[in-house]
């Protein structure tokens, strides 16, 4: 009822709506406004456009007062002109809707601030550049500065790059070098410039050992062919010139501890005299004052300063705290034209976007007059709009919104209805479905009560029974009643399963035990799979009870006793034999490294047994010829975990009870006698106590050379095994074959008398070694080696020359070797 009435009163006002709009529609004074309203709109568009295009010219031009900011880097014209036009220019926000007050003056001064940036844009831009130029230049010579600063401070001499390239090019050759500069010092520090002067590139020329010059010279010539200038100090002269030095001389106030240091200082400075005036100059033949004048080669000049003092610890301190107060100044002198490069930057482009904003003029008159012309408009056309008589349309328009203002309450009170409507059908919903799932359960409490009462295995009596005496236990609790009832069926259940599982357990162990296999699945019900069993199991035990196994133990025993014997023949006599070759091996092996010396340290291989092996090894080492009952019975299933040798016969056990896949497992697990143990080299100081390492724990820690050692040891292990070298015993020479090993680049990181060491030992194994080397490596490897063929190549052009070493040659050379002792 409510809906249908709120329906027609609706309609109702809808039609009085429709009657209202037109009446207001044909009223002519609401026509009149509307034309007015439309046209004063029009005239507002105009002007806001106009208002909008004089704002943006006037924030183009407020870019002014920014250049006035710079005013002291602008001509003096030019910036008169900016400061007129910035007086044109609004400086409260409330003049800024009747800007411009003289638009032609503005368009003037602006154009004539055009013409003046023109003539001074491309000046700033250029002079902009260069000075950006020299802040660069200022820059890297600070960073330059600070590195020098740097390396002092680490307590490093500031070496050329080039110096410092040959040192890293010699140290990858293991050729170790140390330049002139840090091994002497100038004991009167007024001699200090000069001599440091006189020296200048000299002082970073490197001092290497005398056996190593001619590496470092070769390596130098072939591999360093960018590095101009650098020096390498001839140390084979250095007694030649050791005690060369003249009195009065600038080598005289240069002291070191280093013999090569010295004679170079004495080759340089020994006959450059220290003078003072002009005549002493004159009459040397070479000769040179503290303050940097020298006499040579018939003429005097004034010796070209040097950047830094690099001869001593003490002149590297004071070139320190001299570059630190250089550091600060340029720093300073940097950051302030840093500074004035950024400003004079911000002035040009600054000048740059002005100039743009201005490149086509400013029209100001124009869109000033159609601004003025529209306002005038707007203020015309609202006094026509304040002479209508609109008093019956307003009336008309009250009745109006009075009428949608019921229609608008309309609706609240429908959209309240609507949702009670919504709320009583969910609510309907509930209960038809709550109706449903009732019967659907009665309907299944009624089946479940028919397939029980049904089932043969139910007792109806007994359960009757059970039941009245529930009842009378829990007097008419039926609530209580189910409970109990579902707990003792729930324990009756349990009690059931946990025998079945202990049956089926007790199987298992015997079909493991006799190697039965038992029917059913995994995935079978424990009930079908407990009738299989049972079935399974009384066919067992009448096929157990008609057989005459039973009466063949005494065959069966003997059949074991008979594989057991055929076990120890093969199997643990062979695999003995095996173990024991092994030691010998390596006994041979250490014999020979006994007489081996490398970095200082004697070499061993030792065997470490693996854990899973070990069982195995114990038992095979006790099983003898004479006495085999000691290692046990193979197939004794009554020794007790613990006892002796357990775990190794039950391994080999299973492994042959496992049938064909236990022979493979066999074969694949014990076959190869070498995989029992890790293998390792053991490295000790013979002089030191307790200082025995092994190889595998020192990997990674120690230098290239203390790695390659242990490892060319290894490879002539595996070489003599692989070669099947024999030591002759009555001869004591090794037979084998050749025997060849090719080893290209060899002993690279070795010294001379660890490379030595190594190719001997390789020769006291049988083992033949072909080696690739450079010819720096000649005088090395001659005393070691029969043959040396050395190949020259040319361009396109290869030419081979053969040397052949004869024992007497080995001999003599073996004599002049450090490394050798004889008696």
């Amino acid at each position: 009822m409510e809906f249908s009435a709120l329906g027609k009163q609706n309609e109702q006002d809808q039609a009085e709506i429709l009657r209202l709009t037109g009446l207001i529609e044909a009223s002519g004074s609401e026509a009149k406004r509307r034309e007015l309203e439309a046209r004063i709109e029009t005239q507002r568009t105009h002007a806001n456009q106009a208002g909008n295009d004089l704002n943006s010219i006037r924030r183009n031009l407020s870019v002014v007062w920014k250049l006035l900011d710079f005013r002291e880097d602008l001509p003096k014209p030019l910036t008169t002109v900016l400061e007129a036009l910035a007086d044109t220019l609004p400086k409260d926000e409330l003049l800024v809707p009747i800007w411009p007050e003289a638009p032609e003056i503005v368009e003037q001064l602006a154009n004539e601030v055009r013409t003046g940036l023109e003539a001074v844009l491309s000046g700033i831009k250029e002079r902009t550049r260069k000075f950006g130029n020299e802040v660069e230049a200022m820059n890297t010579d600070l960073l330059g500065l600070r590195e020098r600063l740097q390396t002092l401070q680490r307590g490093e001499t500031p070496l050329s790059r080039k110096t410092q390239a040959l040192i890293a090019l010699l140290d990858q050759h293991n050729i170790g070098s140390r330049p002139l500069c840090d091994c002497v010092e100038i004991v009167d520090e007024r001699w200090r410039d000069c001599i440091e002067r006189y020296l200048g590139s000299n002082r970073e020329a490197l001092i290497v050992a005398p056996e190593g010059a001619r590496d470092a010279i070769t390596v130098y010539r072939r591999q360093g062919r960018e590095l101009f200038g650098a020096r390498v100090i001839n140390t084979r002269k250095t007694q030649d010139w050791l005690k060369r030095c003249e009195s009065g001389s600038l080598a005289e106030i240069v002291t070191t501890d280093d013999d090569h240091a010295r004679a170079y200082i004495n080759r340089l400075l020994g006959r450059v005299m220290r003078v003072e005036t002009e005549d002493e100059l004159l009459r040397q033949d070479r000769a040179a004052t503290d303050d940097g004048m020298l006499a040579a080669n018939g003429a005097i000049e004034r010796m070209a300063p040097v950047q830094d003092h690099l001869l001593g610890r003490a002149s590297r301190e004071l070139t320190r705290k001299r570059l630190e107060q250089q550091f600060q100044a340029d720093a300073d002198k940097y950051a302030k034209a840093d500074r004035a490069h950024k400003c004079l930057a911000g002035v040009s482009e600054a000048l740059a976007d002005f100039a743009r904003k201005l490149e086509n003029g400013i029209e100001l008159t124009a869109l000033a007059g159609s601004r003025a012309d529209a306002q005038a408009k707007i203020k015309r056309l609202n006094e026509e709009l304040g002479q209508l008589d609109l008093k019956e349309a307003d009336t008309l328009k009250q009745k109006f919104k009075a009428t949608q203002n019921s229609i608008e309450t309309r609706k609240g009170k429908f959209s309240a209805l609507e949702a009670l409507k919504t709320g009583l059908l969910k609510q309907t919903t509930i209960q038809e479905e709550k109706n449903r799932q009732n019967n659907v359960a009665f309907a299944q409490a009624t089946e479940e009560r028919t397939r029980r009462t049904q089932s043969a295995t139910l007792k109806m009596a007994e359960a009757s029974a059970q039941f009245e005496r529930l009842l009378t236990e829990y007097g008419e609790d039926l609530n209580k009643v189910e409970e109990v009832a579902r707990q003792r069926t729930r324990k009756n259940r349990t009690d059931q399963a946990q025998s079945r599982d202990a049956a089926h357990g007790d199987l298992r162990e015997y079909a493991l035990k006799y190697s039965a296999l038992l029917p059913g699945s995994t995935n079978h019900a424990p009930e079908a799979l407990h009738a299989e069993l049972e079935a399974w199991s009384i066919a067992n035990l009448t096929n157990l009870e008609d057989t005459q196994l039973a009466g063949l133990t005494d065959r069966a025993e003997k059949a074991r006793l008979d594989a057991e014997q055929i076990f120890h023949a093969q199997f643990i006599g062979l695999l003995r034999d095996n173990l024991a070759g092994i030691d010998d091996a390596l006994d041979e092996l250490n014999r020979n490294l006994k007489k081996r010396d490398f970095h200082g340290e004697v070499y061993q291989f030792k065997k470490l047994p693996k854990a899973e092996y070990k069982p195995l090894i114990e038992w095979v080492r006790s099983a003898t010829a004479e006495v085999q009952a000691n290692v046990g019975s193979l197939f004794d299933t009554q020794a007790l975990p613990g006892s002796e040798h357990f775990e190794a016969r039950k391994k080999v056990r299973e492994l042959l009870m496992g049938g064909a896949d236990g022979a493979s497992a066999l074969e694949d697990k014990l076959a190869d006698y070498r995989n029992y143990y890790h293998f390792d080299v053991e490295m000790k100081d013979p002089n030191r106590a307790g200082s025995a390492a092994l190889l595998s724990h020192r990997l990674g820690k120690g230098s290239g050379g203390e790695h390659q050692a242990p490892f060319y040891v290894a490879i002539g292990a595996a070489l003599a095994a692989t070669y099947r070298l024999e030591r002759d015993e009555s001869t004591g020479k090794v037979k084998g074959g050749m025997a060849l090993a090719l080893f290209d680049e060899a002993f690279s990181k070795l010294d001379v008398g660890n490379t030595q060491s190594a190719l001997a030992f390789l020769r006291d194994l049988g083992v033949q070694a072909i080696i690739a080397a450079p010819d720096e490596r000649h005088a090395l490897l001659a005393e070691e080696m029969d043959t040396i063929v050395n190949v020259y190549r040319d361009g396109g052009a290869v030419s081979i020359e053969s040397q052949y070493f004869k024992p007497a040659l080995h001999a003599l050379l073996a004599i002049d070797n450090p490394f050798k002792t004889y008696d």
